[in-house]
């Protein structure tokens, strides 16, 4: 148990993303501000209109892969809209509580991307990752609830509604989506926390890759954590490449090639046993829930 759970913390903290398959035609979109983009300098609350999903085309989702159904031809299985009280739920889930009742809440919208379903009032945001662009390939079984600080909000969630919204587009492959990502992020077109901070991933369950983007190992792990913000930094800078935790991850420096770029690194800091208890206990009923709603979300070994 100890083991997936640190294996899991690692593969979470290397993409904190959740990706799509790689396919043929793939090509690289300028890294100038296309259409699908949203407002990457603005605050988090202009980033989208209340309750309103951006115009970012359409693309008819197919469901889960495996079962019958088509794959798009941009190599997408499609991802299938979650029930909005359990996606909401699971979502918030990755907040201490007594940050849930003012964050924003981001709920994805398969055909359009991410759209605020919720507008909050302490800055901090919160949503569920389905596409970790790094691993450049389209999954339809992969879930995790992330949440950001202001700090974050303002320059690493614009990535992930980035990512969305192309991929909902139906126009890339996920080869060509992580192409641009890497286009971009070298451009400078994003920017990287301008100041320590916190992404708070406390939800009783995720579904991540368990390595870098070299390894596309999925798993469903428990493992309540902190993760502070390292940008430009590799474990060999902070010596953790030797010790389960405190550990870091960058899986930019990855598919980057470098570290000199590589804005979206963490160092992970797991709950300590009683607290990540009681997130088990907490929500253990949020857990059953998205057991039933998808098989894939039991967790190994429990």
């Amino acid at each position: 148990m100890l083991k997936i759970l640190l294996l899991g913390s690692l593969g979470l903290l290397l993409g904190l993303l959740v990706v799509s398959s790689s396919g043929l035609g793939i090509r690289t979109l300028a890294p100038k501000r296309p259409v699908a983009i949203a407002c990457t300098t603005q605050p988090y609350a202009k980033v989208a209109g209340k309750g309103k999903a951006r115009n970012h085309g359409s693309i008819t989702t197919n469901g889960d892969p495996g079962i019958g159904k088509p794959i798009a031809p941009n190599g997408d299985p499609g991802l299938e809209k979650m029930p909005v009280d359990l996606e909401t739920d699971y979502a918030l889930s990755a907040l201490p509580p007594h940050l849930r009742a003012g964050a924003t809440v981001y709920l994805l919208d398969p055909a359009k991307g991410y759209y605020i379903a919720r507008q909050g009032s302490n800055g901090f945001a919160t949503f569920v990752c389905r596409t970790n662009w790094e691993w450049g390939e389209f999954r339809s079984d992969m879930g995790t609830a992330m949440s950001y600080d202001p700090e974050g909000v303002r320059t690493i969630l614009p990535l992930y509604l980035d990512v969305a919204a192309l991929r909902a587009s139906g126009k890339y492959t996920a080869s060509a989506i992580k192409d641009t990502m890497i286009a971009r992020i070298k451009a400078g077109y994003y920017k990287g926390p301008g100041r320590p901070g916190m992404s708070y991933m406390l939800a009783p369950l995720m579904r991540v890759y368990i390595g870098d983007p070299t390894d596309k190992t999925v798993m469903t792990v428990s493992m309540p954590h902190y993760m502070f913000y390292a940008p430009y930094l590799s474990k060999e800078d902070v010596g953790t490449d030797s010790i389960p935790f405190p550990q870091l991850i960058n899986a930019q420096v990855v598919v980057l090639g470098g570290k000199e770029k590589a804005f979206e690194g963490y160092i992970i800091v797991p709950a300590i046993e009683s607290e990540a208890a009681k997130y088990r206990k907490d929500g253990a009923d949020l857990m059953k829930r998205l057991l039933a709603y998808k098989p894939y979300y039991k967790v190994e070994d429990m």
